[in-house]
């Protein structure tokens, strides 16, 4: 990435923490507490001591003029 014409943003872990309980058959979520997990999801997705949790990474950039 360091060679592309972007500019870093962020990187984000996209689906490690969820992944483990999202197939399981008592996952349940109500629409309010999708919300909340999402939002959860969110705020946590971009903390780097958590990025080794997930499988894929999202590389977020800016393409630069």
């Amino acid at each position: 990435m360091e060679k592309k014409p972007v500019e870093w943003i962020t990187t984000a872990g996209v689906d490690g923490l969820l992944q483990p309980i999202e197939k399981r058959s008592d996952f349940f979520l109500s629409d309010e507490d999708f919300r909340a997990l999402a939002e959860w999801y969110l705020a946590f997705s971009e903390k780097r001591e958590l990025l080794g949790n997930t499988n894929h990474l999202l590389y977020i950039c800016r393409k630069q003029k």
